[in-house]
């Protein structure tokens, strides 16, 4: 029987690591310095501090999307491929080919690029005609204007993929690691070929999946989605399963607990396999989260805590979360319409275990405002991760431990001005870097970013929500989404 106690242990084992997380972040390390920096943070208080998201910096460059967008200026295509693809899959990596490379390269009218590093093998040898391998030399001979600012031996290397896909008539784009294996199932007729009817439905004919008897708790967004589908251990009881919820990296741990963050699970819902059906609506899916057996994506402190595998139940259901509502998605396995391809860029200047997770908050807010919407979906993913360091992934996630929760809040509150898409997302990174959220690399990669998907010809969907005046002391500001701002005569100092 399992017991709060570990849980609330490693909770605490974090808090004690977000010093020495901190201490890393400002480089002020060393051997001298650590038992005084330790000594401090246990005898300064009976606990700690809150992380409270606040405006620490301006940002003083450029804007480039405040207005029109800039006129295109195309790239030749194709580059390296003889034929374009309206389905491609995405991977970047650092191994040999992999069961789900091959396995992409399987699936009929799909084509697979695979973006190497540094430390990836001089070889890659794949049997199909329909896979691209960048290499580094291969990267380098790339026009794009993200690849000057993508670091080495960096998860972010994935954006080229991302780009190339784009560039080569990607309709839609199977974002997905190396250690993700299809399950049978996404060959059959339930597997993915509902799943991408649904993200090429047009606008008013959306997919969607009540889910009563629940509340956003005052003063979040967060959901977690995965009590819905029933992850559990393989082992575990119904009363565990119940008093116990699992729930994804990035979800603020302050809610784990809290019912009103999930929909409370019907009583036959594992013995539904029937496929919902659509409904009229005014929004349509960017993305779809496919969900992971055996392996799910969950954060260290979950993994520390709790038996593996786990696996979700055998629902076939597809779960779309309203405006307003926020879950964290991850990059191990998600479908992603055209209409939502501008969303896919990774931060590189935050670790790996944060930059989806980043990047699925930002995402999700600036899809309200496009009248598109995120599904979580049952599985059809296999995880057989590859080998890692629970310990190092806990330090490498602190930012998420400390952050998700304030970082949902300011993106839910926040108003922005830009009558445009690029203008919008643009506004967004700027914010988290005066936040300090993000670094100046960020802003200056989704300005790269956002040129390129403009020269190859992508077409960015229009803002939807309506605007809303907010009345200052001398003019009107036109805002699309979030809370007014405060005049700066009526802050509090």
């Amino acid at each position: 029987m399992h017991t709060v106690g570990p849980l609330r242990s490693l909770l605490l084992c974090a808090a004690g690591l977000l010093v020495l997380g901190a201490v890393f972040a400002t480089g002020r390390w060393s051997a001298r310095s650590a038992p005084a920096l330790l000594t401090t943070a246990v005898l300064s208080g009976a606990t700690g501090k809150l992380y409270l998201a606040r405006r620490l910096r301006k940002h003083l460059g450029v804007r480039r999307f405040s207005r029109a967008l800039p006129q295109p200026r195309p790239y030749p295509t194709p580059m390296l491929h003889n034929e374009t693809c309206a389905r491609w899959c995405v991977f970047t990596t650092i191994n040999p080919p992999t069961a789900p490379v091959t396995q992409c390269a399987s699936l009929r009218g799909w084509c697979v690029v695979v973006v190497g590093d540094k430390k990836s093998p001089p070889t890659y040898k794949v049997r199909a005609g329909n896979v691209v391998y960048l290499d580094p030399l291969a990267q380098q001979a790339l026009p794009y204007r993200i690849l000057r600012l993508l670091p080495w031996n960096h998860f972010g290397r994935k954006n080229l993929g991302y780009v190339y896909a784009i560039h080569h008539g990607a309709k839609v784009i199977l974002d997905i690691d190396d250690d993700n294996e299809l399950l049978p199932s996404a060959k059959l007729a339930g597997g993915l070929a509902p799943r991408l009817a649904l993200l090429t439905h047009i606008r008013g004919t959306v997919h969607n999946v009540a889910v009563p008897g629940w509340h956003a708790p005052s003063g979040t967004a967060a959901f977690n989605p995965y009590p819905y589908f029933r992850m559990r251990a393989d082992d575990a009881t119904p009363e565990e399963e119940a008093r116990y919820p699992a729930w994804p990296r990035g979800f603020p741990l302050d809610g784990v607990l809290d019912p009103t963050t999930r929909p409370q699970p019907r009583a036959n819902s594992s013995a539904s396999t029937a496929w919902p059906s659509s409904r009229q609506g005014q929004a349509q899916l960017g993305c779809i989260q496919l969900l992971a057996d055996h392996d799910p994506d969950v954060d260290a402190i979950f993994r520390l805590s709790r038996r593996l595998p786990q696996s979700f139940g055998e629902r076939q259901a597809l779960l779309t979360l309203p405006a307003g509502t926020m879950a964290p998605f991850n990059a191990q396995a998600l479908l992603v319409a055209r209409a939502a391809f501008w969303g896919l860029l990774l931060p590189v200047s935050v670790n790996g275990r944060v930059s989806d997770i980043w990047r699925s908050f930002s995402w999700q807010r600036l899809m309200w405002n496009a009248e598109l919407r995120l599904g979580f979906s049952s599985p059809l993913i296999k995880q057989v991760r590859n080998v890692h360091s629970f310990l190092a992934d806990l330090n490498a996630e602190l930012p998420l431990y400390e952050r998700a929760g304030e970082l949902i809040a300011l993106l839910t509150r926040l108003p922005l001005r830009t009558a445009h898409l690029p203008g919008q997302i643009e506004e967004v990174v700027i914010t988290l870097y005066e936040y300090g959220i993000l670094e100046l690399a960020d802003v200056e990669l989704t300005q790269a970013f956002l040129l390129d998907l403009v020269d190859i010809g992508y077409e960015f969907p229009p803002i939807t929500l309506k605007p809303r005046r907010c009345r200052g002391q001398t003019s009107e500001t036109i805002i699309y989404g979030g809370v007014c701002p405060v005049p700066a005569s009526e802050r509090l100092a």
